[in-house]
């Protein structure tokens, strides 16, 4: 998914599951009853994740030349909004650090 969903819904499952388990084992037998909870609610969040992902891809991808326009002024308008360049700049950053520390861990195991 696009905009980090992916790792975020991961660690919303882990914890969204470890929430079933522990009430499951709370509740003697209604482990079956807290598990399909899990499963209806981390659906519905995927299905959105998809959703979300699929309408930035269309906008993103858009071969029309008036959606290209309004795509590209909607960038410039909102990168020349400081709080918004700073929450760019900060999450760039955080790619940075986290592709450095990658690196680095694949060359001191080589």
């Amino acid at each position: 998914p696009a905009g980090g969903q992916g790792p975020n819904a991961g660690i919303q499952d882990g914890h969204t599951l470890g929430t079933a388990l522990a009430r499951g084992a709370e509740k003697k037998g209604e482990m079956h009853s807290e598990l399909e909870n899990y499963a209806t609610r981390r659906y519905a969040a995927a299905q959105s994740a998809i959703a979300t992902t699929q309408q930035q891809l269309r906008i993103l991808t858009a071969q029309n030349r008036v959606q290209k326009s309004i795509r590209n002024l909607g960038i410039a308008a909102l990168s020349a909004i400081p709080k918004i360049q700073r929450k760019a700049l900060s999450k760039t950053a955080q790619q940075d650090a986290l592709q450095l520390a990658h690196s680095e861990l694949h060359h001191s195991t080589d």
